[in-house]
């Protein structure tokens, strides 16, 4: 039974993140004017070089695709330490 629960929590927690991305997507194409293939890829979590693959085998827009995954990354770098520190007092650690 408890196994079931975890699954079926994990399986809901993926599919509200599918959606949260989707809808991303879609602002970001519409706002921009990105096909929504290419959005998808720039917003989906992974590899940098996975998602520059995907869009290049896609015929997608490789820049823009690279483009958003680096900021991706490059903002939770910057931004998780002092989120710790502020959140995790020395202290508590």
């Amino acid at each position: 039974f408890v196994l079931r629960f975890v699954i079926l929590g994990d399986v809901r927690l993926f599919i509200l993140i599918d959606i949260r991305l989707f809808l991303i997507a879609v602002i970001i194409g519409k706002a921009y004017g990105y096909s929504p293939i290419g959005a998808f890829l720039a917003v989906a979590p992974g590899g940098i070089a996975e998602m520059c693959l995907a869009g290049m085998e896609m015929s997608q827009d490789v820049a823009m695709i690279l483009t958003y995954q680096l900021i991706r990354v490059l903002m939770l770098n910057f931004a998780v330490p002092f989120a710790i520190k502020r959140f995790f007092p020395k202290e508590s650690l």
